[in-house]
């Protein structure tokens, strides 16, 4: 996004719209595409982090289903225990996931 609308001269700038703007305002509207584009900056960044975090809980959620799948094959009776501990992580680490 160019945010380039003051000459460095001042005087008179054009939109793309074909309006005139003083220097004052040209200076103002760039500030203000600037704070835009740093929002949406923030925002791709956020997506970034809660995409990141997503694979990884999901990842880990794997992970401890394969683990306990062996793990029961060998040892059944462990069931009632291991089994709400994978439920318990899968459910926090969705929970967590939802604060991005």
């Amino acid at each position: 996004m160019s945010t380039d609308l003051t000459p460095l001269f001042g005087g008179n700038h054009v939109t793309q719209h074909g309006q005139r703007l003083t220097g004052a305002v040209a200076r103002q509207t760039k500030r203000e595409l600037e704070a835009i584009a740093a929002r949406a900056d923030i925002a791709a960044a956020t997506e970034q982090v809660a995409l990141v975090h997503a694979a990884v809980a999901m990842n880990n959620t794997l992970t401890l289903y394969r683990m306990t799948q062996a793990g029961l094959h060998d040892i059944p009776e462990a069931a009632p225990l291991v089994l709400p501990i994978l439920s318990s992580y899968a459910q926090g680490a969705a929970r967590r996931s939802q604060q991005y």
